[in-house]
């Protein structure tokens, strides 16, 4: 067999795993009565799946979209790691890197299935490796955002947070550092400036990011630079303080690293649909129908299922454009969790509606940010 690879996701392009990842492949026996193309989908040496399809199109081109296959392997539960950080107490080992939370790697042989044996059975030609694909935990990038070639040139803060932005006290502020700014191996640090000194941490860069929360005491900003060298990089962030509760999200931003938004003033909104049948109240006993006597009732009505909803819907304070445009990557983020400092817990939360519109004139200065939110859904059986 000869199959040729007509197109394939390339490492340097940074294609996401949150979008389609198309392979086009080419074989010169697709001609053949009933030929089929063979995908083997691998993760390192594991067998995922695999995928057999006719040829497509007047070309007769094998195509295959892996972007459902390969989402699950890019670490979205890393988030789960992270610990908040107390500046007070240093910084400590508690950065988390590793490269798997920004990218995966797959591998796909392609075969085929090409005429029958002699005893009848489905000719399977052997595989041909054809090597490593990357896909990263990006998704669709609108024109505020910025990603692609970046992540390897110029940009060490992961995030579109703009400088001046503001955060309160035990809230969890979370930034991710982008290690490919860094060679791999090369020592840099982590400075976190307080109001009372400052404390830093020297990370070595991996073919990755590391991203760490900070919160319960005052800080100004957060620095990074080589371990020995200048500040590269500086993130300068503004104390506010609110006589209402705060709330914070946790997303997955433009570039696949974790960002954080503290929102005040969120109201609790539940709702429940419960599924029911009707019977008659009356019992047959012995040669008559009675309604049961005592404190407790034959149920005419009974219930055997329920769903509850639990709704937020959180308002921000009043934003400046920077921030109000950056927080489009919050609103269109398709992995968003709901911070609970009480138990130090991540709730997935999924955004139903907000009232962002995009401003882009001068007129329209500052803004603030409502969104609704599921919180969770319960499903109950009675009966």
């Amino acid at each position: 067999m000869a199959i040729t690879i007509k197109s394939a996701p390339q490492a340097s392009g940074f294609v996401s795993a949150n979008e389609d990842v198309w392979h086009v492949v080419d074989s010169t026996n697709k001609n053949v009565p009933g030929f089929k193309y063979i995908f083997d989908i691998y993760k390192g040496g594991v067998l995922l799946t695999r995928v057999i399809n006719s040829p497509y199109g007047n070309d007769g081109y094998g195509v295959i979209n892996v972007g459902n296959i390969v989402r699950s392997l890019v670490s979205v539960d890393s988030i789960g790691n992270l610990e908040i950080i107390d500046p007070s107490g240093g910084l400590d080992n508690r950065l988390t890197a590793g490269a798997d939370y920004w990218w995966g790697e797959y591998g796909i042989k392609f075969g085929e299935v090409c005429g029958v044996t002699n005893i009848g059975e489905p000719n399977i030609l052997p595989d041909l490796e054809v090597g490593n694909y990357r896909v990263y935990n990006t998704y669709n990038r609108h024109e505020v955002h910025e990603a692609g070639d970046a992540l390897s040139t110029g940009v060490i803060f992961l995030t579109n947070r703009p400088d001046d932005s503001y955060y309160y006290d035990d809230e969890p502020v979370i930034l991710s550092v982008n290690c490919k700014r860094f060679s791999v191996g090369t020592v840099f640090r982590i400075n976190i400036q307080q109001n009372l000194g400052s404390v830093s941490q020297t990370v070595t860069a991996i073919d990755g990011f590391v991203y760490f929360g900070i919160n319960r005491r005052p800080f100004f900003n957060v620095s990074v630079a080589p371990d020995t060298g200048d500040v590269l990089a500086t993130k300068r962030l503004v104390r506010k303080c609110t006589k209402y509760k705060t709330y914070t999200l946790v997303f997955l931003n433009a570039y696949g690293a974790w960002d954080s938004f503290s929102f005040i003033n969120g109201n609790i909104i539940t709702e429940n649909e419960k599924k029911r049948f009707e019977q008659m109240e009356w019992r047959l006993n012995g040669f008559n129908m009675v309604n049961k006597n005592g404190r407790v009732k034959y149920e005419g009505m009974r219930t055997y299922g329920g769903d509850f909803k639990t709704k937020m819907k959180l308002n921000s304070e009043i934003l400046s454009t920077e921030e109000y445009k950056w927080l489009f990557e919050l609103v269109v983020s398709p992995l968003v969790y709901l911070w609970d400092g009480d138990n130090d817990l991540y709730h997935p939360v999924q955004i139903t509606d907000t009232n962002y519109e995009m401003k882009n004139s001068l007129q329209n200065k500052s803004d603030f940010l409502e969104v609704n939110i599921d919180v969770y859904k319960q499903n109950t059986q009675y009966r």
